[in-house]
């Protein structure tokens, strides 16, 4: 449609329109200007702006100025059905003198209004290709159809409102994103919070350890803590998944765990109930890898408990690789779970190297593994520094991984007795 088919009064109060609309970025005004707007220029008796859900396929009503909002949450269009889904679908405008003769109008709404429906101007909002979705006039309030100036005109303002509507959704992404970006910042700044900030050193042993979440929060958990009667209890774990959701059940499990340590449980006794714990307290398809023992400086022996984790390395004085295999299930998936428990000597200058498959699976842009091989690799080359390890193995695996994304939360512990 030509714009000099247009009244010169009229295109001007279109402008002003624009002027209204482009000041204001909230969603809901833009809606109701650009009604009150459509209303006033093509002396309609009612308008309606329909929106395009993406997801369902579906024109949903988003705003109307003859329909309740409560009335209007119950229209719902499917895309090329009825005159407003055909016009959305179609990219092109309808302006139909008689509602009651088009096969394609859905005579319920009038019936759900009491509303009379007659002409019906319907034209989409489109910016270029994508779609926004489609405004509707009904009824001209003297009675007449709408004309060649009127179709000119919506087309004209439906443009510019498609403008905006668009700026303005985009708008409104960037501060959801902003907000959700803040949430999870403050999660990862809660998460970490929960992770020891300091090595320990206590009866003779130091505890250390890393993370790095592959997002803002995770499921990856390490923790140590010095008990009564001279003893070092440490952990670390891997719930399966990643995100806010594993980050939460985490932080139960670091809550779980303080609880216990209060009591003075040994090892076996913690793993049970942190079974039976993580089994009533986690969605289903939730499950729970880790490794966690507790160091005795009377005996210079540890006891530990490895369900389902990846096997700890325990490097001796003399550079002997050994590997602590899990010896019982994954926590969480199975309500017969039973605790099994290994014990160890842990003497002057060994090393354990306890870490999460964030690190053994870490791959590069050509989908090559760190692996284990590369982990033994470097633990030979930390013989007689393990005080350096915690500093050297994050750049390692970076150098290996190159320009490849970070797919999974990357964690690791480091327990050695002084030499």
């Amino acid at each position: 449609m030509n714009i000099s088919m247009i009244e010169p009064r009229k295109l001007e109060e279109l402008f002003k329109a624009w002027e209204l609309l482009s000041s204001s970025l909230s969603y809901e005004e833009i809606l109701n200007i650009t009604l009150t707007q459509v209303c006033k220029l093509l002396n309609a008796e009612a308008a309606s702006i329909f929106l395009w859900d993406a997801m369902e396929n579906e024109l949903f009503l988003k705003t109307s100025t003859n329909l309740s909002p409560e009335e209007a949450r119950k229209i719902r269009v499917p895309l090329g059905k009825g005159i407003v889904g055909y016009v959305a679908h179609s990219g092109v405008h309808l302006n139909i003198v008689d509602a009651a003769k088009d096969e394609r109008f859905y005579k319920d709404i009038d019936k759900l209004t009491g509303f009379q429906t007659k002409a019906i101007l319907t034209v989409p909002l489109k910016v270029e290709d994508k779609l926004v979705g489609a405004v509707q006039l009904i009824n001209k309030n003297d009675g007449t159809s709408f004309t060649e100036e009127d179709i000119a005109l919506l087309i004209q303002f439906s443009r510019l409102t498609s403008i905006i509507f668009d700026k303005a959704q985009m708008h409104e992404e960037i501060l959801q994103k902003r907000l959700i970006e803040y949430d999870l910042s403050l999660a990862h700044s809660l998460q970490m919070k929960l992770l020891p900030s300091q090595p320990l050193q206590k009866y003779g042993i130091t505890v250390e350890g890393y993370y790095k979440a592959a997002k803002f929060v995770g499921g990856d958990y390490f923790d140590y803590v010095a008990m009564p009667g001279e003893k070092v209890f440490f952990t670390i774990g891997d719930i399966s998944g990643k995100g806010p959701d594993a980050s939460l059940l985490m932080s139960g499990v670091k809550a779980f765990l303080y609880a216990y340590l209060q009591m003075d449980k040994n090892v076996e006794e913690i793993a049970l109930n942190l079974n039976r714990y993580f089994e009533e307290n986690s969605p289903a398809e939730k499950f729970l890898t880790v490794f966690m023992g507790i160091y005795d400086r009377a005996t210079s022996r540890i006891v530990y408990v490895n369900a389902g984790h990846e096997s700890p390395i325990l490097m001796k004085k003399n550079g002997e690789l050994r590997m602590l295999e899990a010896n019982c299930l994954i926590l969480g998936a199975f309500s017969f779970w039973q605790s099994t428990i290994t014990e160890i000597a842990f003497e002057p200058g060994d090393v354990i190297l306890a870490y999460t498959d964030g690190i053994s699976e870490a791959m590069n842009e050509s989908d090559e593994l760190f692996g284990y091989e590369r982990i033994d690799r470097f633990m030979e080359e930390h013989i007689g520094k393990p005080e350096t390890i915690v500093k050297d193995l994050p750049p390692a695996v970076k150098a290996h991984c190159g320009n490849a994304q970070q797919s999974d939360d990357i964690s690791f512990l480091v327990i050695y007795r002084e030499a």
